[in-house]
């Protein structure tokens, strides 16, 4: 509990941090526009050097940009904040919502320092350095590496029940269903891979050789995104195992289960697509939830409900 407030005093001094980057980056430049020269870099590539120049007028566009993450983030930082702390909330629901808090205050800060950096480079004359784009990566991709960590160690279990539910499915097939993709999603998604790729191969291509950002970069984005679209939920006499590859693993017992309904709650969790289920579960006397979203999910529910009433008998 003292761990959870202290965090909490820290998201708050991080907010505070976040809307004062954010407005300055803003009011400084206006402040000093006449000291800007006229013409600025409009356009950075992938090492961070400026490879289009524009009229100062272009900073203008980014004021935009800024404000409208900054509104937009303090807005979803501010819901997720009043969800995790209703009282009509669940335990479970509101221990994920707190995680998703987490990572979005950070997240908004990471984004917030990006934008100041690029406002204060361009209206400089400056380039954004070679180590602008994996640092970016890092910092805006690392709170939600962090939110999946501690949600996989909140469902952490005893190591005596893990090594019998292991030792299941090492001796068991099990029926494998793989989550369903939205197309929106896996647009997004594979658009982001095939873009790191270009950026990455683009300068062998044209014989400027291997550029070790970029191909960094690639690295990063590859391991982060490439698991989700392997994400599974495999069926065992036991248990409901829940995959996310590096993510880590759920693993349901079917007697503990206590609730399974359709969803469209877009939280964070191991499911592709928004067509979801939510199960609702006791483990160790704590309410928890997992939420997926499996091919077949008519299917996959009538299954599920065969074997928590084998379970049951």
């Amino acid at each position: 509990m003292k761990n959870d407030e202290r965090m909490h005093k820290i998201c708050k001094i991080v907010q505070w941090i976040t809307l004062a980057i954010g407005v300055l980056s803003i009011i400084i430049p206006i402040l000093c526009w006449d000291s800007i020269p006229e013409t600025i870099p409009s356009h950075y590539n992938a090492a961070g050097v400026a490879d289009q120049y524009s009229d100062k007028g272009i900073l203008i566009l980014l004021f935009f940009v800024t404000a409208f993450l900054m509104g937009l983030m303090s807005i979803a930082v501010y819901c997720v904040k009043q969800e995790a702390s209703s009282r009509y909330a669940k335990e479970a629901e509101k221990s994920q919502m707190d995680d998703v808090y987490i990572m979005l205050v950070f997240m908004n800060f990471a984004i917030q320092c990006m934008f100041a950096y690029i406002i204060y480079c361009s209206a400089s004359g400056r380039g954004l350095g070679v180590w602008f784009l994996p640092i970016v990566l890092l910092v805006v991709f690392g709170p939600l590496l962090f939110f999946f960590i501690r949600r996989h160690r909140a469902g952490v279990k005893s190591d005596s029940e893990t090594s019998q539910l292991v030792q299941t499915e090492q001796q068991e097939e099990g029926i494998t269903y793989r989550s369903k993709v939205d197309w929106w999603l896996g647009l997004l998604l594979g658009g982001s891979v095939i873009l790191t790729l270009y950026v990455a191969i683009d300068p062998i291509i044209r014989g400027k050789g291997v550029q070790g950002v970029t191909i960094v970069a690639a690295v990063i984005v590859l391991a982060t995104v490439l698991p989700l679209f392997g994400i599974k939920y495999v069926f065992y006499s036991s248990h409901l195992l829940v995959s996310c590859g590096i993510y880590g693993k759920e693993r349901v017992e079917y007697g503990k289960i206590r609730q399974l309904k359709e969803t469209k709650n877009p939280l964070s969790s191991a499911a592709m697509s928004l067509d979801r289920l939510q199960i609702d579960y006791l483990e160790n006397g704590v309410h928890k939830t997992v939420l997926i979203s499996p091919v077949r999910k008519k299917e996959f529910m009538e299954r599920l409900e065969v074997y928590r009433k084998q379970t049951e008998v």
